[in-house]
This record gives C-alpha cells, structure tokens and sequence, in this order.
C-alpha cells in the first residue's frame, strides 16, 4: 500500500490518544477515596492506564497496537487486526481507524474486506483523502479502472482530493500549479544564479571540453537504463549528473565526479536545498 508507513505511524497516535490521558500526571486515590498522591502517567503500565480511562473500543484498539508493536519487533507488520477489527466494530466512527484496518486487510490478502473499511472511513470523514486514495490504488491493482475513477470523482465532488478524476497521484499537492512558462519574479534565487552565470560558464566549459574527448557516460549506460531506451530512437545521448541517488553522481566516469563543478554545486546546495535533497534521494 502507497501509505502503508503513514498507517504505521497513525497506529500510535491512534495508540496515544486511546489512552485519554492528556496530563503528564495522574491523581492516586487511597481506600478512601481521596487522593493519596500523584505519579507520572508514564510511571503506569499502559494495559493498566487504558483500562482506566478509555472506553471499550480504545480498550481494543490499544491492546491491537501492543500486538501490532510486538509483531513488528518480530518482522511481521500486520499483527493484532483482529483486535482492531474488533475496536472498529465497537465503534465506527473513527475513520483513521478504520483506513489503518483496511490497509492491514490488504496486507492480509482480503481485498473486499479491505474495500469496506475504505468505505466506512470515507463514509466517517468525507473530506479526509487518504481512504480515497488506499480505495483508488486497490481498484487499480485490480484492473477495475472504471471504479477507480469513480472514487476519485467521488473525493473531487467533497473537495478530499485531486482535481481530475482521470488525473489522480498518489501525491497531491493542492493548489500547486501547473503552466509551460513562469515569469522569473516568482523565484527569488533567479537574480543569485544569474550573477553567478560567468562562473558556471566557465565550470561547464572545461566538462564540455572532457565530454568531447569521451569523458561523459552514455544515458543509460551507467544509471537508469529506462532512460537510455526511451531515448534510443534519437541518436546518442549522453549525461552530467550534477546531483543524484548515492552511486550517481561519482561512481562511473570524470565528468560526474563529485569534485566537478565545485562551485556551481556549492551554489545550488545553498540556493536550492530542498531541490538538491530531492535529487540526492532519486
């Protein structure tokens, strides 16, 4: 599932707000009743605090969570769902909840079951995408194209996610735009590396004089093959990794050093961060 690791994640938000505890100490009540002292919450045993102060669907919930924890620590990542299965059951209305059960009936293999909770979670929260999105990516993995489309319109009609039901990533930013040109105004950095332009010149320069004595890879030929078989039609291509995954900017030949273009890539990393870690990760 494309959001497995996020499930994962909310298993222990859902974990820590089942516990209902949002102090970081809890009252001690002697025989009497009366309060005897405190202590640190995290000083009590967790079965012992939900016991306590959650009702009984976050009683299940919790004691999935501690099933689905021990099972991780062992390798197996979709432990304690019949227990969540059951919390769910309990109560309905939790549609975090329920995307986490229907990711781990996906992992079990039961994809109508999986299509439920999906279900039942958009029915929770009609606006939260994330069941939307599980839901889209079951249909598609089973060929049901059609319905995949209808549960993105779907999520388009409650302004959950997406723009187009024909259009619909995994990833979705809304609001970013899309157009052929832009006007330089809109990114500050643009002025920065237009005044360092006779110095990138001048890098590039002396690595277009190593490519034509054959100091460049061949696109595909070193990283990427896909790459060198769409181009292929086209004649002979070659590349400069200025960055890349770790193995891709360095590893085959003089040109994609990482001692090239020393100051245009000091430049970049300091423009443009963000960009350069996104390169840097593939």
């Amino acid at each position: 599932s494309s959001t497995a690791l996020w499930r994962f994640g909310l298993a222990f938000r859902c974990f820590d707000s089942c516990l209902g505890m949002p102090v970081a100490t809890a009252t001690v009540p002697d025989a009497a009743g009366m309060v005897a002292g405190t202590m640190q919450v995290t000083d009590l045993p967790c079965a012992e605090l939900h016991r306590r102060h959650a009702n009984r669907a976050d009683e299940l919930w919790a004691d999935g969570v501690l099933e689905f924890l021990e099972g991780r620590q062992r390798g197996l990542l979709a432990r304690g769902l019949e227990a969540f299965e059951a919390s769910v059951t309990e109560d309905a209305s939790d549609a975090e909840r329920l995307g986490f059960v229907g990711t781990l009936r996906m992992m079990h293999g039961r994809m109508a079951q999986a299509s439920e909770s999906f279900e039942a979670a958009i029915a929770a929260a009609p606006k939260e995408r994330h069941a939307y999105l599980e839901l889209m990516l079951l249909l598609e993995g089973q060929g049901r194209h059609e319905e995949a489309r209808s549960v993105a319109s779907r999520a388009i009609a409650a302004g959950a996610n997406w723009a187009d039901p024909w259009q619909r990533p995994p990833v979705f930013s809304p609001g970013l735009r899309s157009k052929p040109f832009w006007d330089r105004s809109e990114f500050p950095w643009a002025d920065d590396l237009e005044a360092a332009a006779s110095g990138i010149k001048a890098e590039l320069l002396e690595l277009l004089d190593l490519g034509a004595r054959g100091g460049w890879s061949k696109v595909g030929e070193a990283r990427a093959a896909q790459d060198g078989n769409i181009i292929a039609p086209g004649g002979e291509w070659r590349e400069l990794v200025v960055f890349g995954a770790q193995g891709d900017d360095g590893a085959h030949d003089a040109a994609n050093s990482q001692d090239s273009l020393p100051r245009t890539r000091a430049l970049l990393e300091e423009l443009l961060p963000n960009a350069v870690a996104m390169a840097k990760i593939g």
